[in-house]
């Protein structure tokens, strides 16, 4: 089928070079083509043997099956794993927490002063807070420390020293 398909494709090429049997050839090419596609295709043959026996094979030996009294015993058997009774505590501490102080601080004492003196824009704004007292100073250190980003140090620094011009006519009253 398939070499009859290779045929009528090359014939209907040579028809196709003449003006008057072209219409002739396009037919044959198509009749080849078709040819040659469903007379490629294999016949599949799918035998299938099946073996009855009436006897039980080796694999079907009452010994290898266990009936459902023995599954029910085996199931009973099986006890949940026991967790360690000395750690009663849950495994996430969702206790709510007091902040944290350093050495009496809101804050990591050394780590701010190693900030303070190898960062020059925190030491400038420091400086700048230092007139204001130390309490504002260290309201920056918890701050930043807390957000340890300096894209938030202006907004942090502008809240600090209103709080601050907040607080001076009360101190200056006292």
């Amino acid at each position: 089928m398939r070499i009859l398909g290779v045929v009528l494709i090359l014939f209907g090429l040579l028809l196709c070079l003449t003006i008057f049997l072209a219409p002739l050839g396009f037919f044959l090419i198509f009749v080849g083509i078709v040819c040659v596609v469903l007379g490629g295709r294999q016949r599949t043959v799918i035998n299938n043997v099946v073996q009855v026996s009436s006897t039980p094979g080796p694999s079907f030996q009452q010994a290898n099956i266990p009936d459902a009294d023995d599954r029910r015993r085996t199931l009973k058997t099986i006890e949940p794993p026991r967790f360690a009774e000395h750690d009663p505590s849950p495994l996430i501490d969702v206790t709510p927490r007091q902040p944290q102080t350093y050495n009496g601080f809101m804050y990591d004492k050394a780590k701010w002063d190693a900030l303070v003196r190898y960062d020059s824009d925190i030491s400038k704004v420091v400086e700048a807070l230092a007139p204001y007292g130390q309490k504002y100073v260290d309201e920056l250190a918890a701050g930043y420390l807390a957000l340890n980003d300096k894209a938030y140090l202006p907004m942090i620094v502008q809240k600090i020293v209103a709080n601050a011009k907040q607080d001076q006519p009360r101190n200056a009253q006292a």
